[in-house]
């Protein structure tokens, strides 16, 4: 995932990147969904854990 998110980010220098996936602790990936959301940050790079939502 890191690596993406640095080809992502070698791609478009300015954009605010979070990075979302299934080996984080609840509270951390909801904080990346917060920013996305929010948009604190430009581009979500996520596995499909955030197809299954979020409680």
């Amino acid at each position: 995932m890191k690596s993406v998110a640095d080809d992502v980010q070698r791609l478009a220098p300015d954009a605010r990147i979070v990075v979302g996936h299934g080996q984080m602790p609840d509270d951390e990936l909801e904080e990346v969904m917060r920013k996305f959301v929010t948009r604190q940050a430009d581009i979500l790079v996520a596995t499909t854990i955030i197809e299954s939502g979020i409680d």
